[in-house]
């Protein structure tokens, strides 16, 4: 009888260790709040005030901008739209870590959410974060639609975290229409 528990025990061990990289349901500390980033990433380039350079793809045509007034509210809100750290939206993403420094969320089969997946890369060594990608997709039987959304931070020397690019890629078909293809490459300088 004992070995049967004891083996029962070591099973059950064996099992909650399992792999150290996957979480079923991460807990709220291990979520990035995207629009608290945002927030803060908003007040600094207000501040700062850079010049953007932009290069935008609509229907195979490019178009080069360079802008030097901003309004970064406006500019990063589509960024909002990856903000996954909502207590509802939680218990809807698995998080596994695919490399030191990387965290990955991904929708759980069966749960409805429009973010399919948010990968956030952390600066080696460091708690800042360094790139934030993720996937919107938005299904129904007239419409698709898709968003690859990417920003890419610098650390400065006083330590603190700032935007250098973004890039913004949507892919949208209507029944019995085209897909429209946007792209948007977007390159702060200061």
């Amino acid at each position: 009888m004992k070995k049967i528990i004891f083996l029962g025990l070591s099973a059950c061990c064996l099992w909650a260790c399992g792999s150290p990289s996957v979480k079923t349901s991460p807990s709220s500390a291990e979520f990035v709040s995207v629009d608290t980033l945002i927030d803060m990433q908003i007040s600094l380039l207000d501040s700062v005030k850079p010049v953007v350079n932009k290069e935008i793809f609509v229907d195979g045509q490019t178009e080069d901008q360079r802008i030097k007034d901003v309004d970064w509210g406006k500019e990063l809100a589509i960024f909002r739209e990856l903000d996954i750290s909502k207590p509802g939206l939680q218990d809807n993403y698995s998080l596994t870590s695919p490399a030191p420094g990387v965290r990955l969320y991904t929708l759980k089969s069966g749960k409805n959410s429009v973010v399919q997946h948010l990968k956030i890369q952390f600066a080696s060594g460091a708690s800042q974060i360094a790139r934030m990608e993720g996937v919107i997709a938005q299904n129904n039987y007239l419409y698709k639609s898709e968003k690859l959304l990417s920003l890419d931070f610098q650390t400065s020397d006083q330590n603190s975290v700032y935007l250098a690019n973004y890039k913004i890629k949507t892919t949208k078909k209507i029944l019995f229409g085209d897909e429209e293809i946007m792209q948007i490459h977007a390159k702060l300088i200061e």
